[in-house]
């Protein structure tokens, strides 16, 4: 597990360092305050490659069309937001600490020795500029690599440093039904997928099978309903059901690492959550996965609060961390152990 990490001049985190995490992590706090950006902090010091903040700019609506990258201007806005109060003189770093892995760093700077020229690819020199890359070094216990930002012949490319930390993030935003129908086919062929059915029928008893279909062309994961003359696209079932299925493949795909649930309550329904959550930490023990999820629900605090006796080690396996805004600041952080939150709960006292 995560046991440690400190995060430096990224986001709105001027400086954090933060122990005491457990198995089962639940950011809470008000809008606007950082949740997600700990979520993407996490995400990116577990990787090998700057794709990574493209991948976290789409998943906030970002980036999603063509990007006019012709000037150093352009090029350095894309980063800009990536640092705390947008001062990109200073350098921003993430590190984690695994109970068995060690320590894993990532530290994001532009280049001040090597200043490439970069060209747009038309041949002609007046789309040539020159800057400071931007790069992505990371260091672990088994190497130093680094992944450089370039444009070439018109073209983003950022090459692949050394091994990855096994961590995933699930946004709010849709789960790509062509990547997790690919994972689930993954889970099939090495017969490993028997937990996601069984995590499926815990909630609609009537599914009984799972497969890969192609419509168009494109892989979609389907579900065999009883009584129904067809398979049914998994998204046409429910897309909250969709998003759980995202996490229970995530979660037996990523046996010993993390995963990261952004809004984990976003999309289901009240009366189904404490079988969610029944089945989400069982999983999570099964597998030995840590999660760190975050939420604006109050009634999911609750439900989660009758899940934690589920967990292989009760409320000792859990804690709550709370953000709070300070104007002009970083915002404040409180950790809220299991036994303590659960207590509240109990209470009714109001924890986010």
């Amino acid at each position: 597990m995560i046991s440690h990490f400190a995060i430096k001049n990224f986001r709105c985190f001027r400086q954090w360092d933060q122990t005491g995490l457990k198995r089962f992590n639940f950011i809470v706090g008000e809008s606007g305050v950082g949740k997600t950006a700990l979520l993407e902090a996490l995400f990116l010091s577990g990787g090998n490659s700057g794709e990574l903040w493209f991948r976290i700019r789409r998943w906030r609506g970002l980036g999603e069309g063509p990007m006019q990258m012709n000037i150093k201007e352009n090029y350095e806005a894309v980063f800009r937001d990536l640092f705390y109060q947008y001062d990109q003189r200073q350098k921003a770093s993430i590190t984690i600490w695994d109970n068995s892995e060690g320590k894993r760093e990532v530290e994001i700077f532009y280049e001040d020795t090597d200043v490439y020229t970069l060209s747009l690819g038309d041949g002609k020199e007046k789309n040539a500029f020159s800057i400071n890359p931007i790069v992505f070094k990371w260091d672990t216990k088994n190497r130093v690599s680094r992944s450089t930002v370039e444009i070439k012949d018109g073209n983003l490319r950022m090459n692949i440093a050394g091994d990855v930390y096994p961590i995933v993030l699930i946004s709010p935003r849709a789960p790509s039904a062509r990547e997790y129908a690919q994972y689930y086919s993954n889970l099939h062929r090495t017969r490993k997928a028997a937990p996601v059915l069984e995590a499926l029928k815990s909630i609609f008893d009537e599914v009984e099978a799972i497969s890969i279909e192609m419509v168009a062309g494109e892989a979609i994961m389907h579900v065999d309903m009883s009584g129904m003359n067809e398979l049914i696209p998994i998204g046409d079932l429910s897309g909250g059901i969709e998003k759980f299925i995202s996490i229970v493949v995530s979660i037996v795909m990523n046996r010993g690492g993390a995963i990261l649930v952004d809004e984990i309550e976003s999309g289901f329904y009240y009366k189904n959550m404490p079988q969610l959550l029944r089945t989400i930490v069982t999983l999570c023990d099964r597998y030995d996965v840590q999660l760190f999820a975050s939420t604006h629900s109050y009634e999911f605090l609750q439900t989660l609060s009758g899940a934690m006796s589920g967990a292989q080690r009760g409320v000792k396996d859990f804690c709550l961390i709370r953000l709070e805004k300070e104007k002009g600041h970083q915002p404040i952080v409180t950790i809220i152990p299991g036994d303590s939150y659960d207590a509240a709960m109990q209470e009714n006292f109001e924890v986010r």
